[in-house]
């Protein structure tokens, strides 16, 4: 299924094939262990790295619907009624139009 990847490092946002396993959410978000943000009604989360604000030189963002700045990558994926991982509500260009890349001096 059709998933996206925010990389704040690089300042990209891209869409990616996810296969529906845990193990490929670590992949993608390059995550030791992952915590999800949920920011609109749809149900779409965002997977972030529940240890990327101890990570030396991280990178940030924001999105649109969710109340503060997440650390390192973010891993976008839907949800159904029952809890199951489906593709995003969002589309790559409202990704582009609603993520903010955070600098920190």
């Amino acid at each position: 299924m059709k998933v996206f990847v925010i990389d704040p490092a690089n300042l990209d946002i891209y869409e990616a094939e996810y296969n529906g396993s845990i193990d490929e959410i670590y992949q993608l978000g390059d995550f030791d262990c992952f915590d999800v943000a949920s920011f609109n009604a749809e149900n779409d989360g965002v997977y972030v790295d529940d240890n990327g604000l101890f990570k030396e030189d991280q990178s940030f963002f924001a999105i649109t619907g969710y109340p503060q700045p997440l650390a390192g990558k973010g891993v976008v994926i839907g949800c159904d009624e029952e809890g199951a991982s489906v593709e995003p509500s969002v589309s790559l260009e409202w990704l582009h139009q609603n993520v903010r890349f955070v600098r920190v001096v």
